[in-house]
């Protein structure tokens, strides 16, 4: 998972439906035991320095085969914008906020070669836009990672996100 990500080939072949968006998934606190951390950052391509999205993932095996990325939110995201080392040196596990019901829960598919998984439906609460519930839609691949992240209002009616698909973001 950790890597430096683009979804440039994807903005190129479809502009209309798709921004160039860079994606930093950087392993932070790695000498604990109960999974795998990261700081991660989502920008538009050519404003990394003002990331619409920063979090801490937590991947951890909740039985075997199946992991569960939890994600949690931090105060004064912006003031670490592309700063990993200084988030990792100022914050620990107790500082951070779990974003209630937003697990990603990711499964093997042999098929794909790939880890593929969500959210469950209706459990990641959100604001934006006019939603209330968002929910998200990921495979990972050793070089590729999908995502699909979409917002829906108390009706169940799409109001945010990719319309087509997801997001494909391919390893720099």
């Amino acid at each position: 998972m950790a890597g430096t990500f683009s979804s440039y080939d994807q903005h190129i072949n479809d502009t209309a439906n798709y921004y160039h968006i860079k994606l930093d998934i950087i392993p932070i606190w790695e000498d604990r035991t109960d999974g795998y951390w990261f700081y991660v950052e989502q920008a538009l391509a050519g404003y990394e320095d003002k990331p619409y999205r920063q979090r801490v993932y937590h991947l951890w095996e909740n039985r075997w085969g199946e992991y569960v990325s939890s994600i949690y939110l931090f105060p004064e995201p912006k003031r670490y914008a592309q700063k990993s080392q200084e988030f990792e040196e100022d914050f620990s596990v107790k500082d951070i906020t779990l974003k209630d019901g937003c697990d990603v829960i990711l499964n093997f598919d042999y098929d794909q070669s790939c880890y593929v998984g969500g959210t469950k439906i209706g459990t990641c609460t959100s604001k934006r836009s006019g939603s209330t519930y968002a929910t998200a839609e990921v495979k990972i691949y050793k070089n590729e990672l999908y995502s699909w992240d979409r917002g829906f209002d108390a009706n169940n009616e799409y109001v945010w996100g990719a319309e087509k698909s997801g997001y494909v973001f391919l390893k720099e």
